[in-house]
């Protein structure tokens, strides 16, 4: 009769099978093979070179069904592990992530995870990421002001509600809907600060809300959020870029592909690329 663990691992290599990748990061590692030197470099060379500052792009390209979106789930693994942020993206037909700034910071907001693999709830999410946190790191985050105000204002509003043990209550799902960007729920500041008074909550000030005007300056302070919440850094794994994705030059590219500026259209319509963005300095 096969025991508990070879019916799991059966399951688990019929599910590669069936669908070509594994929704389990932490057996897609396990799994790995071919991989070790470049981990190796990986988690020796630019993981410690990104601790202490730097940043690193890299974009893989390949025939579907070779592996790529395995070879992201082992460094993002590698990247948990070592006290980094992950964030993994999709770029599927179905996702637009880089249709505006708004789309690229709410597709890295609600996607942040810290710790281990295949849970819900703290964690998960900037949201679950800001509730797991213990109350003293929020106290070091309010003592360095830098990044946009009204988004250092809502990430300490949240924290502080949801490590209160209030995190499912009217005030707490307002600023997690401003928090991440939620289009599906309408906050208004009304709203926001009338249910503040009535639970007797005094919220810093002034507050706001990511729009296409100041989407730059709250993505950057989001990118820099988790160096100074005291973790290692920030990993963001974009999968399946090759669907139609134009990553422009902020500084004017004609986005033909000609310019030279840092970021002009490095994969359009590029198939079968993933794309690997590590970061850790602060704003």
């Amino acid at each position: 009769m096969p025991s508990p663990d070879d019916v799991r691992y059966r399951d688990i290599l019929h599910r590669l099978a069936q669908n070509g990748t594994l929704s389990d990061p932490e057996v897609a590692n396990r799994l790995s093979t071919g991989l070790t030197r470049f981990l190796q470099r990986w988690e020796g060379e630019v993981l410690p070179f990104v601790t202490a500052g730097g940043a690193e792009l890299r974009f893989v390209e390949g025939p579907n069904g070779r592996g790529k979106t395995h070879f992201l789930q082992a460094l993002e693994v590698v990247a948990r592990r070592a006290g980094f942020v992950t964030s993994r993206v999709e770029c599927g037909m179905e996702h637009h992530p880089f249709a505006s700034l708004q789309e690229t910071y709410r597709a890295i907001a609600t996607t942040m995870c810290t710790g281990p693999f295949g849970r819900t709830g703290s964690g998960v999410g900037l949201g679950g990421i800001l509730q797991a946190l213990p109350p003293e790191r929020i106290a070091d985050f309010t003592k360095a002001p830098r990044g946009n105000p009204a988004f250092r204002n809502v990430v300490v509003g949240y924290a502080r509600r949801a490590q209160s043990g209030f995190q499912k209550d009217q005030l707490a799902e307002l600023l997690r809907a401003l928090l991440h960007h939620d289009t599906n729920r309408r906050v208004t500041f009304r709203d926001l600060f009338r249910a503040a008074n009535e639970m007797g909550v005094r919220l810093p000030r002034p507050m706001g809300r990511v729009g296409k005007r100041n989407a730059a300056g709250w993505l950057r302070s989001l990118l820099a959020l988790p160096r100074q919440l005291g973790f290692k850094g920030l990993l963001v794994l974009f999968d399946e870029t090759g669907a139609d994705v134009s990553f422009k030059s902020a500084s004017g590219s004609r986005g033909d592909g000609s310019g030279s500026e840092p970021g002009a259209d490095v994969a359009e319509g590029a198939p079968d690329v993933v794309g690997v963005a590590v970061g850790a300095a602060d704003v």
